[in-house]
């Protein structure tokens, strides 16, 4: 989104469904930096990064070419963003990211005409795969590598891989056809699944 967007935006520190107890807009944002700096002093942790001092955190604080380690991979940490008001694509987007994955199908057939219509660049993330024989139970529970196999049965060929294209067409499918995901749990089982499944190709992929 583009910068002007901020100022109709609220923060919180962590997620909104853990009740954070820091919430605040712009111009008040040093509440926010305020909380970090106490986990930087009890936890030496600058959201998902561990550093060694202080020092170090404002340094990459400081620093906007400097990116936080893995930052797209922090699942459990965050500054939470609330956009207040109508979004415009003509208006307020600036760029639009898909991954990998999607390339030469007809999400991103739609995406790139989005894109062309709006003026919205369109950027391509990497993409995350994992075999299913790596998607372990310990991450975000045991019906993960299950999910997992029944989506490479159903989707994937059983090509045993998991990427982003593959999770969304089966989550696609969980929901016009639930019945044929009983066996694996109800349809708000599936969906949290899904998820779960989603933050270990994300974590690891």
């Amino acid at each position: 989104m583009k910068n002007d967007i901020a100022k109709r935006c609220t923060f919180s520190y962590g997620d909104s469904s853990t009740n954070p107890t820091v919430l605040c807009t712009s111009d008040t944002f040093v509440n926010i930096l305020a909380e970090m700096f106490r986990d930087i002093r009890q936890d030496k942790k600058l959201l998902n990064q561990v550093v060694s001092s202080e020092q170090e955190s404002l340094a990459i604080l400081m620093d906007s070419c400097k990116q936080l380690k893995n930052k797209g991979r922090n699942l459990d940490y965050c500054i939470e963003t609330h956009v207040h008001g109508d979004i415009s694509l003509a208006d307020d987007i600036d760029c639009f990211y898909l991954d990998e994955s999607y390339q030469d199908t007809p999400p991103a057939e739609k995406a790139v005409l989005m894109c062309q219509k709006y003026r919205i660049e369109l950027l391509w993330i990497p993409k995350r795969q994992l075999l299913i024989e790596d998607i372990g139970d310990l991450f975000r529970g045991p019906k993960i590598p299950i999910l997992a196999k029944e989506i490479d049965n159903r989707i994937g060929n059983n090509q045993g891989i998991i990427n982003a294209l593959i999770l969304g067409i089966a989550s696609c499918d969980s929901i016009i056809n639930p019945r044929d995901w009983v066996g694996i749990g109800s349809a708000h089982e599936i969906f949290q699944y899904i998820k779960q499944l989603w933050h270990t190709l994300v974590y690891f992929g």
